[in-house]
């Protein structure tokens, strides 16, 4: 597995990028030390659905299906005691978080560069789960698990999260809110969704709805000066309303329209969207 550091310079400046405020507090101090690793493993409630809460303030995560006999599984790798990983349990809402560092309201002093490095497995069973990070890398494999609902929020992130089988479940709702950030959705369309919104900020976002449309969808995409690109199979019937500044629509593909509407001709289940950008561009294309 390749070794990740987060150099604190680099971590300031994504924070500050991310941030209305001027003055970036620094947390606390961090004493670095010779890497640790543990077992993460939280056991099914008993009853309920799970509403599972990651935070994960800096570092890397990777998140998976796979748990057997858990509702989540893995290991955590790191270098400073305040990045120990935390469960909390409370009935059936279950919250794993980075120790001291839940959130990350301020700019750490270390002595040195942080490591954190998680890798977690998801259970099948029905669940709700929601991840609030900081700056990181994040893959996130969620295609074939059972999720109702889906909520990230990230600061300055390079994110991947991918959809490669079906959701198991109907969900009702995904929500996306990032920052200055990199990120790319795939396989959105076996994401089972009733309700997508995203919204970012000065970044490069990517939602690509290849995969098993089994229903029809109502998308939300909101931006800043951001570069969104929606990438949606031919054969899809799509109808999308613009609004706001925006510097430019490339179209790459079967899709008509001119201005502040776009449609895509196609059978079956419709995706609906609403698009509003300030000075950033818009570029749909089938895959």
């Amino acid at each position: 597995m390749r070794r990740v550091t987060i150099p604190l310079a680099a971590l300031s400046s994504a924070l500050l990028a991310c941030t209305l405020s001027i003055k970036i507090p620094f947390v606390q101090e961090i004493k670095t030390g010779p890497m640790t690793t543990e077992a993460v493993r939280v056991a099914l409630p008993e009853e309920g659905t799970p509403e599972v809460i990651i935070d994960f303030a800096v570092g890397q995560l990777s998140l998976e299906p796979g748990a057997e006999g858990a509702l989540l599984e893995g290991s955590a790798s790191y270098n400073a005691r305040q990045l120990a990983p935390r469960v909390e349990a409370d009935g059936n809402r279950i919250r794993l978080s980075t120790g001291d560092l839940r959130e990350l309201k301020g700019i750490p002093r270390a002595d040195a560069e942080i490591e954190n490095r998680w890798e977690l497995r998801l259970a099948g069973a029905p669940m709700t789960l929601a991840l609030n990070a900081g700056a990181y890398q994040g893959r996130l494999e969620l295609g074939g698990l059972a999720l109702e609902r889906l909520t990230i929020k990230d600061g300055a992130s390079d994110v991947v999260v991918s959809f490669a089988k079906p959701n198991q479940a109907e969900m009702q709702e995904l929500r996306y809110e990032t920052g200055a950030s990199d990120v790319r959705l795939k396989g959105l369309a076996n994401a089972n969704f009733e309700r997508l919104i995203f919204r970012g900020g000065a970044g490069n976002y990517t939602l690509d709805f290849t995969g098993e449309l089994r229903r029809s969808g109502q998308v939300t995409v909101e931006a800043g000066l951001g570069n969104v690109t929606l990438v949606i199979p031919p054969g899809v019937p799509v109808d999308i309303q613009i609004q706001g500044a925006l510097s430019g629509v490339m179209i790459y593909g079967g899709f008509m329209g001119s201005g502040d509407s776009y449609t895509q001709q196609g059978e079956g289940p419709r995706l609906t969207f609403t698009v509003r950008l300030g000075a950033g561009s818009l570029t749909l294309r089938n895959p």
